[in-house]
C-alpha cells in the first residue's frame, strides 16, 4: 500500500504497489522479503475489496547502495513507546527547589 485516500463521501481506497514472487518465495506462507517491487497501479482500490496480510519488513525499501550502513545496529522491537492520557506538568516550586 502506497497510500490512502478518503474521498467526499467517506469511502476509503488504497492506492498499491505490486509485489511480485521470486524463485526463493515460499508457496504456503508470505515472506514479504522474497519478493521484489512491482507495477504501481494507477487508480485506487476500495478498502473492502483489499485484506491485510502482513507489513512488510522494516529495511525493506532501504537503499542497498546506500554510503550509511542500513542493517539495524541495535535490535529493533517493533513498536513505539507512548503515553496515554494527560501528561503530568512540573509546577514551578518543584523546578526551584531541584536547582537549590
Amino acid at each position: 500500500i502506497r497510500g490512502f485516500i478518503q474521498d467526499q463521501y467517506c469511502e476509503k481506497s488504497a492506492a498499491l504497489t505490486w509485489l511480485i514472487p521470486t524463485l526463493s518465495s515460499p508457496r504456503d506462507q508470505f515472506d514479504p522479503a522474497s519478493y521484489i517491487i512491482g507495477p504501481e497501479e494507477d487508480l485506487p482500490r476500495k478498502m473492502e475489496y483489499l485484506e491485510f496480510v502482513c507489513h512488510a519488513p522494516s529495511e525493506y525499501f532501504k537503499s542497498r547502495s546506500s554510503p550509511f550502513p542500513t542493517v539495524p545496529t541495535r535490535p529493533e522491537k517493533g513498536y513505539i513507546w507512548t503515553h496515554v492520557g494527560p501528561t503530568p506538568a512540573i509546577t514551578i516550586k518543584e523546578t526551584v527547589s531541584n536547582h537549590l
